[in-house]
């Protein structure tokens, strides 16, 4: 279904001695450089060698016996690495997360969400495997799915018509996982005290400003990616050159620029429309890209919950629960638009055939199709 398809692999020719290819798929030497430079990163300008050096790294162990050891906080180096495709950046990786109960426990199913007489649900004690990662690990409690990536997987690359096939080149703006406080909390709850973590998620574009200037940028050089999609606010807000505020009207004018550039094709070295009325052009490199801004799939996750879920008694009735609906509504509707247009840009720029539709993506338009029966109403996301 796709023009931009891998190219058949080659026979290996950097293997070491007692290397086999099956082991080690070939790799270009440029790609392979980048991604060597990318993975002992520890610079000392970014937050987290200085704020959570180290995950802790208790899980499996039976209660009462706990072994404590540390494994560092590190970049999650890309494995999708194909070159001469689709370039995915995504703000920044989860991590491995074990599930605890009260007092270092078993989780129990009468003690509530979080705090220290809760149950702790995401207490991180590990790197994930690879940026975007679609897949699923045993969490101590449970099989845990990566949720963003499986997410991402169904409702963007399959109803654009990218399949395993497609060239994709997957990374992240910021390189390693950034502990939020609840993180540091549940660590303090489970009496987790050899390491010592502090929250670095409103230390965001610190990492931010470090990573993509000393790594992304190596990345764009050795992909020559045709197309450059990004997800997530964080992305847009650094390739814009918005304020990089947190909170403020620095944060309402990222935000705003965020939703109103939702699938809008930005091509190289053309200022789209709504760039020019927003005053913010990409900055270089991406300014030479082909680039489309997508919402972040977490929102469009909770979006999609919100419909499944929604009591439409209540909606009729209750102003706020109302907005809340219709914002989520609104967000589902702005992504199938924004997916319409992605798959426009794809053929376009060659990744995809010229004419090709690929399925609709039915379960995300059913739920805005109930909504809209119900009076849905389309809110401004971008004011």
């Amino acid at each position: 279904m796709t023009d931009a398809k891998k190219a058949p692999p080659e026979a290996a020719s950097d293997l070491a001695p007692g290397e086999a290819g099956w082991m080690y798929p070939p790799m270009a030497a440029d790609v392979r450089e980048v991604l060597d430079y990318i993975g002992p990163c520890r610079d000392g300008r970014c937050p987290v060698p200085k704020l959570h050096p180290y995950y802790h790294a208790e899980v499996l162990v039976p209660p009462g016996e706990p072994q404590a050891a540390r494994v560092p906080c590190m970049p999650v180096v890309p494995v999708q690495t194909d070159v001469g495709g689709l370039m995915v950046i995504g703000d920044y990786p989860t991590a491995r997360f074990t599930a605890r109960g009260k007092g270092n426990t078993p989780i129990g199913f009468d003690e509530g969400d979080g705090g220290p007489d809760g149950n702790q649900f995401f207490v991180p004690i590990a790197d994930i495997w690879a940026p975007m990662q679609d897949a699923s690990y045993f969490d101590g409690y449970k099989v845990r799915a990566v949720a963003s990536g499986t997410y991402f997987a169904r409702h963007y690359m399959d109803p654009a018509g990218l399949g395993p096939q497609t060239s994709v080149w997957m990374t992240n703006l910021i390189k390693c996982y950034l502990f939020h406080q609840q993180n540091v909390d549940a660590y303090r709850a489970l009496g987790w005290t050899d390491i010592q973590v502090e929250e670095s998620y409103t230390k965001v574009y610190s990492a931010a400003d470090v990573c993509w200037k000393r790594n992304l940028v190596r990345e764009i050089d050795v992909a020559r990616p045709k197309l450059v999609i990004t997800v997530g606010e964080w992305v847009t807000t650094v390739t814009q050159g918005l304020p990089q505020d947190l909170d403020g009207p620095g944060r309402d004018r990222a935000k705003k620029a965020y939703m109103a550039l939702q699938g809008v094709p930005l091509r190289a070295g053309v200022e789209a429309e709504q760039e020019k009325t927003l005053g913010c052009p990409r900055i270089e490199p991406f300014f030479g890209l082909d680039m489309m801004h997508l919402l972040h799939p977490e929102r469009v996750m909770i979006a999609q919950t919100t419909l499944q879920t929604c009591d439409w008694t209540t909606y009729e009735s209750d102003d706020d629960y109302r907005a809340k609906v219709d914002d989520a509504g609104t967000s589902l509707e702005s992504h199938l638009t924004s997916m319409k247009n992605l798959n426009a840009f794809l053929s376009e720029v060659g990744l995809v055939e010229k004419g090709a539709s690929p399925p609709p993506d039915k379960a995300l338009a059913n739920l805005v199709a109930i909504w809209k029966a119900h009076g849905g109403t389309t809110l401004d996301l971008n004011g």
